[in-house]
């Protein structure tokens, strides 16, 4: 497993149901940050999982992110899965 920090972006939108034209050229993609364990990867997408659970192997705060808008992936550390009071 790989812990890694990507550097991705998001869309933005405006929740109201009308907005000027000037406001709406100022709209741009947020620059997103994440850090977690890479789950599963291909040639679409990284799944990424900010929380894992050793113990019955269920993760959670998991997000699918498209390759499409990933700027940049950066391992932090090879990550070893083990219980808490396991054999270090």
């Amino acid at each position: 497993m790989e812990w890694v920090l990507v550097h991705w972006v998001d869309i933005v939108s405006c929740e109201h149901p009308w907005m000027d034209e000037a406001d709406a050229r100022e709209l741009r993609p947020a620059e997103m940050w994440s850090t977690g364990i890479i789950i599963h990867q291909d040639q679409s997408c990284v799944v990424l999982a900010g929380t894992y659970m050793v113990t019955d192997r269920t993760c959670g705060n998991v997000n699918a992110i498209p390759r499409g808008v990933i700027k940049s992936i950066r391992q932090l550390s090879p990550v070893e899965p083990r219980s808490i009071g396991g054999d270090d």
